[in-house]
């Protein structure tokens, strides 16, 4: 399997400690605000970063993107996109050693409409768990598009060991299938693994200030056995909805099955089912009495007062749900996550900060006493581990006053 090079990426840099100014701050990742990284205005959508472990000295940081993300010259001559891409290696979120960092430029001015795909080799010499913080520049709009990676090197199974590959062998660069899609699993070093499988759907999480407790599930039984050879398992598909995953201790490899058009909103029972958060109870309950488009026609009339104000109102939440469902699908659909429900509320935090278990975001100005905050720590204790929040009696004014904004 070879990534395509289409595409002139010049190597700049290769030392230890180089950054972009623009995107990198403080040295530890754990002080630094990495809010963009769920600001819509800051998202390229379809760029993905994955990492793969070759070894256990040796790994891959592979980059696709749109060229039509790009933003190019529109001055005379040939439209022109310059980018940079920047990535530096830690060893865990709280240290300041960086073990890895380079940074490579790239030139387009064929105004493709496909694809940028490569890959960079990361040199990691030691059985650690490794950080990344990768950062991919658009030089002439001058927006950053950045992610945290993190790569297990201890555990010969952790999700940074597999790599979902279509059937050519050529990483997909997502974590969800669709129907009948036939893809393969690419590991090291493995003979056979099992891929477990939790059935249905995962319950919307409770609002902010609800001491009830995230419904957890059980796996159920082995589903699937992948069998490996030459790096590769044999060709699969996954037709049952749900969440498969390979245990793994803290940090499981998952496959998602959603409902086909994921992570899009265009399904009207899905649209339905996503009201769950600023309606009241027997208003939701009542909307399943009807048939789902008209069920949500009507919500949005009657709440909004006049057709014109519901389709914006429309437009501008549905946007919201399918943005929450590409930065926060773990455990579940994204919405349904409690990063999802906050951010489906209130909108795009203005501070985040990340450790290795946890996440803080601010809304409002960081230290103003009339700010907002709300504290996410990961829960390991679950099949799949995913970010909770801490949840007090606190937040129901706020809540009722974000909710009060999408029924007017």
């Amino acid at each position: 399997m070879k990534p395509d090079f289409r595409t002139a990426f010049l190597f700049l840099v290769l030392l230890a400690g180089v950054s972009l100014n623009s995107c990198f701050g403080p040295a530890r990742l754990a002080y630094r605000n990495i809010a963009t990284f769920y600001h819509p205005d800051f998202e390229m959508k379809d760029l993905s970063f994955e990492v793969f472990n070759l070894n256990d000295t040796l790994s891959n940081l592979y980059i696709k993107f749109p060229f039509p993300g790009l933003t190019y010259t529109t001055g005379k001559g040939t439209p022109t996109a310059n980018y940079r891409l920047h990535y530096e290696v830690f060893e865990g979120y709280e240290s300041s050693r960086i073990v890895d960092s380079a940074t490579f430029s790239g030139v387009d001015s064929l105004g493709r409409a496909g694809f940028f795909f490569d890959s960079v080799l990361l040199v990691l010499p030691e059985r650690k768990n490794y950080t990344v913080h990768v950062v991919l520049q658009d030089v002439i709009s001058g927006k950053n598009h950045g992610k945290i990676l993190e790569i297990n090197k201890q555990a010969q199974h952790s999700a940074a060991g597999f790599l979902l590959c279509n059937e050519d062998g050529i990483p997909l660069m997502r974590n969800y299938l669709y129907k009948g899609e036939k893809v393969r699993l690419r590991h090291a070093v493995a003979s056979q693994v099992w891929l477990y499988h939790h059935p249905g759907e995962q319950v919307a999480a409770a609002p902010p200030f609800a001491f009830t407790a995230t419904p957890d599930f059980q796996a159920g039984d082995s589903l699937l056995k992948l069998v490996f050879s030459n790096s590769f398992s044999n060709t699969f598909s996954l037709s049952e909805y749900g969440i498969y995953f390979i245990p793994d201790g803290s940090k499981p490899f998952v496959i998602h099955r959603f409902y086909d058009g994921f992570p899009e909103i265009s399904n009207p029972g899905v649209m339905r089912e996503s009201l769950r958060y600023i309606s009241a109870e027997a208003e939701y309950q009542a909307m399943f009495n009807k048939p789902a488009r008209a069920a949500v026609d009507e919500f949005w009339v009657k709440v909004t007062g006049h057709p014109e104000r519901a389709l914006s109102q429309i437009r501008r939440y549905y946007k919201r749900v399918e943005e929450a469902n590409r930065f926060f699908s773990v455990a579940a659909e994204g919405w349904k996550s409690d990063r999802g429900m906050i951010y489906l509320v209130y909108g795009p935090p203005a501070v985040v900060y990340r450790t290795q278990d946890s996440e803080e975001w601010t809304y409002g100005e960081a230290g103003n006493p009339m700010s907002v905050r709300f504290l996410f720590n990961l829960n390991v204790n679950r099949p799949v581990p995913d970010f909770e929040m801490l949840r007090s009696e606190n937040y129901r004014n706020t809540w009722n006053m974000a909710v009060s904004n999408w029924r007017r």
